[in-house]
């Protein structure tokens, strides 16, 4: 505790968790969209708790939740959330499936995943709303599976009419990541312009 100091020292991780499961953190001033044009930085609320350590002469701050709770986090960071509900559900198992998939990602860091693109947008409460909430409570444990494995659910913004095949990472052949034309079938070949 630090009550009635004006400073104090510790050697090891700290962990600050709100007064109630109810409450917040405020973190201010964080940097996001790191290295793309539209970056900046803003103050954002987390749910859960925020493990503070240094390593390699960095301050880190991991904001430890569930994935539940993670994922309240992203969905609407990643999707606009008037967007109908059904579309927002299918989102919530899409990010869900991907945070299975790539869980331990950043491990060598000592967390699980970047709030960034690199891994998924997470923005905290500010972003939550009731029907991204709703999408991701009626998808509670609900994952895409290929061979018994949850699938690299990549996803992206705009594919500009076509999807791709699997090209990135190791460019090993994924069955389930084929490029499609992004059209409905009546118009099939038709594609506009």
């Amino acid at each position: 505790s630090g009550q009635g100091k004006e400073n104090f020292t510790v050697n090891e991780p700290v962990i600050m968790r709100p007064l109630d499961k109810t409450g917040t953190i405020t973190l201010f001033s964080v940097k996001f969209g790191r290295d793309n044009f539209w970056s900046g930085w803003q103050d954002r609320s987390y749910r859960g708790e925020m493990e503070i350590n240094t390593a390699a002469q960095r301050l880190n701050i991991i904001n430890q939740v569930t994935l539940e709770e993670y994922l309240y986090g992203v969905v609407p960071s990643e999707m606009p959330a008037s967007w109908p509900l059904e579309a927002l559900k299918a989102q919530a198992v899409a990010a869900r499936s991907e945070a299975m998939r790539k869980l331990g990602r950043h491990k060598k860091g000592g967390f699980d995943f970047c709030p960034e693109v690199h891994c998924q947008v997470y923005s905290g409460v500010e972003q939550e709303t009731l029907v991204t909430n709703q999408a991701v409570n009626e998808t509670k444990g609900m994952i895409m599976v290929y061979a018994g494995k949850p699938v690299d659910a990549v996803y992206s913004s705009n594919c500009g009419g076509h999807t791709q095949d699997n090209i990135f990472g190791d460019a090993v052949d994924i069955p389930y990541l084929r490029g499609r034309l992004d059209i409905l079938e009546a118009n099939e070949g038709k594609f506009p312009l």
